[in-house]
């Protein structure tokens, strides 16, 4: 029976990487014909032809990754439902780009935050801020990959160890990155966040009846309270994580996600400033 469940997992993880990779090979078709066509920004911004769902998720998957899934549930568990400001943090940072600052981006044109930088104090700057993005998407890259190889480790315990899923999480962020550029990344994210979605929604299903249903998970969270933890923080908004937390996330999102390449290249690749909007 083990060995059953253990083979659909398998055969099921090898359909959703063909697809993902079927929709790269796609993308990089379509970006061959946009070069051809002397399209130069087919790669980096998808031949500014995006439409709204395209750039809701490419934004929307970029937020909702490893850290916002595994590293939110886990925050969830420790301090209670405020570690939701997590992902609120995000959805105001993209509210902010489209009220104050796509406009502006798509005026300019540029490709980049570096391309930015550069407009305004010279190609030293452009190369200088390239770097510095360069360490910053690595590290988030790294983070990424972490999260992905301990999603699969779960999901085939015994089968493939945290290194192997790691290898794997990384070639296939790679590969798509490679094949389709922004346009098969925004593509990929479609798939990805409905997955997620789905997936989210069935597990916290499957959690709260596992566990005995709502009563039950209270009384347990009230058998380990403690006078610094106590059992009304894990349904607060506000207690759990703290306002001061919860304050810099915000403050963080809303200044730094800005200003980041992929608010950037997502506001830039739309077909027009209304849908960028």
């Amino acid at each position: 029976m083990e060995e059953d469940n253990m083979a659909t997992k398998l055969a099921i993880l090898l359909v959703y990487l063909a697809v993902l990779i079927g929709i790269s090979a796609y993308a990089a078709k379509r970006q061959k014909k946009m070069v051809e066509e002397n399209d130069e920004d087919s790669f980096a911004l998808a031949g500014r032809q995006l439409g709204p769902l395209m750039i809701a998720m490419t934004i929307t998957g970029s937020a909702i990754g490893g850290a916002a899934t595994v590293g939110t549930a886990q925050n969830a568990f420790s301090h209670g439902i405020s570690a939701g400001f997590y992902t609120v943090g995000w959805a105001c940072s993209a509210l902010l780009m489209s009220l104050i600052a796509s406009k502006k981006v798509r005026k300019i044109r540029c490709t980049n935050v570096a391309d930015q930088f550069g407009m305004k104090y010279g190609k030293k700057f452009t190369l200088a801020v390239a770097c510095v993005m360069s360490i910053a998407v690595t590290m988030n890259c790294a983070n990424q990959t972490v999260s992905s190889g301990s999603l699969l480790t779960g999901l085939m315990p015994g089968v493939l160890n945290i290194k192997t899923c790691m290898i794997i999480s990384a070639f296939l962020f790679f590969v798509i990155a490679m094949l389709g550029g922004l346009f098969g990344g925004a593509a990929c994210n479609i798939i990805n966040v409905i997955v997620i979605y789905i997936g989210l929604v069935i597990a916290c299903i499957f959690a709260v009846k596992c566990n005995g249903g709502i009563e039950t998970i209270n009384k347990n969270l009230a058998a380990v309270s403690t006078p610094e933890q106590p059992m009304s923080q894990w349904w607060n908004l506000v207690s759990g994580v703290g306002a001061g937390g919860i304050v810099f996330w915000l403050v963080n999102f809303m200044t730094g996600c800005c200003n980041t390449d992929i608010m950037v290249q997502s506001t830039s690749s739309a077909k027009s400033s209304k849908i960028a909007k």
